[in-house]
């Protein structure tokens, strides 16, 4: 088994990972270390990947400051800003990564297999709708991408996550196919598409997905 962030101390599994160096100061630490309390490999395996994904979102809020997102303030954005704020965060947060990989690329092939790994655990667990760790994924992604002190409308605040999640799973497909060498897709999902090489997906017609996803039929992607 890899041990990519896990380090093995008297059989117990650790967490170990280090911190992004432009984060040292703001987290006042340059190594994350803590046990996950098992002795058990493939136990230890399933609570890094929950880790990892708690730390990326760590790493990625305290990376954008006090700055990013930009508070909204006042009335709820309207469906077509929610929308636009989705877009941006994945624009963001996808140019990080990208430089992340080329600064920091996988030591071997056994690393790069393993961070395949854990990216295909962060994509089933935004594909299944019934996971708990999805939604607390999103949840804490959309208090990231609103703002403070602003929130989206209550009758727009579920496809708003489901706009939220949708973002989150473009990131984990963009973050694959880089690790795949495939450079043939600057997007996957139309609703971020970069460029505007595809017609662009309005906040209705997220709507009808959504919706058609939660009566158990298969959304159309258009």
């Amino acid at each position: 088994m890899s041990q990519t962030h896990l380090l093995r101390r008297n059989a117990v599994f650790y967490y170990h990972r280090r911190v992004p160096l432009p984060l040292v100061v703001q987290l006042g630490k340059k190594v994350i270390l803590f046990s996950l309390g098992t002795k058990d490999p493939k136990e230890a395996k399933k609570l890094r990947a929950v880790h990892d994904l708690q730390w990326d979102a760590r790493f990625d809020a305290v990376g954008h400051g006090p700055s990013a997102p930009t508070p909204i303030g006042g009335a709820p954005p309207s469906a077509l800003g929610l929308l636009q704020l989705v877009q941006d965060f994945v624009t963001r947060t996808d140019s990080r990564s990208s430089a992340s990989a080329l600064a920091d690329p996988p030591d071997s092939m056994a690393q790069k297999a393993e961070m395949k790994m854990d990216v295909e655990i962060g994509r089933s667990i935004l594909q299944n709708i019934d996971d708990p760790r999805g939604a607390e994924w999103v949840q804490s992604t959309v208090a990231k991408v609103v703002g403070p002190g602003a929130s989206a409308s209550s009758s727009n605040s579920d496809i708003f996550a489901e706009i939220v999640r949708r973002g989150l799973l473009e990131l984990q497909n963009r973050q694959l196919a880089r690790l795949d060498d495939d450079f043939s897709h600057t997007f996957f999902d139309p609703a971020f598409n970069p460029q505007g090489e595809a017609p662009a997906v309005t906040f209705g017609q997220v709507a009808d997905q959504f919706i058609a996803l939660r009566h158990g039929q298969r959304p159309r992607m258009r």
